[in-house]
């Protein structure tokens, strides 16, 4: 073999699986597939939205439930039938969101903005859901048998919610947040010298970095467009909770896991405390009382 085309393969190699490195296996072989969205035509709610009539949320279950058919028959299913390892899967779900998005645009900008962006958002936070379900395999937190599930829930999520481009209720924001901060202290959990699996202070973080990314993608697709403030709140929320998470991996020491415990307290003050954005005497339950999808901030 020419020296050249083994440095080739070696950089190959470091392009590839980033988490972990499974024995290779004639599944492994196969390359993640090259999707592309096949997308229904809005023609006809557009000339009626331009008629003055409201067709938004009906273009977008549509679009949404056509991504979710896809990601179905797709990338899951590949996944389902071992064709594909869990980082291939993330590919192919890549692969099919950005043809995914470019429809969108195609279809709708610049004429319907709002709409625009709520899809593309919608598309998004997929990316980050199964991303993040990708890692938490990686590092044994999820099993092999239930990445499939996990990820088959996630996409029923596009339509079925509890989280939904127009008017998703403040509990919805409240359950989601409670399940983030239960894996939170799972992850926390797992540093100790008892835990199965017990995880290096860089994997955990690694591993809160794409939970977290994952469950602001997930409010932000609900709250962005219609409740911009709102969601600004949440994404400084989570930007304080991943810089706490990165200073303390990266210092290591004895208290690290005390110290992760207090930048979850701190979260869960900001977000679900009594005064906190969610909680029962925050803004949020009277910004989102306007029940039409406008701004209430």
């Amino acid at each position: 073999m020419s020296t050249q085309r083994r440095v080739k393969i070696q950089a190959r190699a470091r392009r590839g699986q980033v988490f972990r490195v499974e024995v290779l296996e004639a599944r492994a072989l196969l390359a993640a597939a090259s999707e592309t969205f096949n997308p229904p035509s809005l023609a006809a709610l557009i000339q009626r939205a331009r008629d003055g009539e409201n067709t938004a949320p009906e273009g977008l279950h549509i679009m949404l439930q056509a991504l979710q058919t896809q990601l179905d028959s797709g990338p899951l299913a590949d996944l389902k039938a071992g064709t594909v390892n869990g980082s291939d899967f993330v590919t192919e779900v890549q692969n099919l969101e950005t043809s995914f998005e470019q429809n969108v645009d195609a279809q709708l900008s610049p004429e319907f903005p709002n709409c625009d962006k709520l899809l593309k958002l919608s598309g998004q936070r997929i990316v980050a859901d199964v991303t993040s379900l990708n890692q938490q395999n990686s590092v044994g937190l999820i099993s092999d048998t239930d990445l499939p599930t996990r990820a088959q829930t996630a996409i029923d999520s596009l339509t079925g919610g509890p989280l939904l481009p127009l008017g998703t209720p403040l509990s919805a924001f409240v359950d989601t947040t409670k399940s983030f901060e239960a894996d939170l202290n799972t992850l926390v959990q797992s540093l100790s010298a008892s835990a199965s699996p017990m995880l290096t202070l860089a994997d955990m973080n690694t591993t809160l970095q794409a939970e977290a990314a994952a469950y602001q993608a997930d409010l932000d697709a609900a709250l962005l467009v219609t409740h911009p403030k709102i969601a600004a709140m949440v994404d400084s929320a989570v930007a304080n909770l991943e810089n706490q998470s990165n200073t303390i991996a990266h210092a290591g020491g004895s208290t690290a896991q005390s110290q992760l415990t207090d930048a979850i307290n701190a979260f869960d003050t900001a977000i679900l405390d009594k005064t906190g954005l969610f909680g029962p005497s925050g803004i949020v339950s009277k910004a989102l009382a306007d029940v039409n999808g406008h701004d209430a901030d």
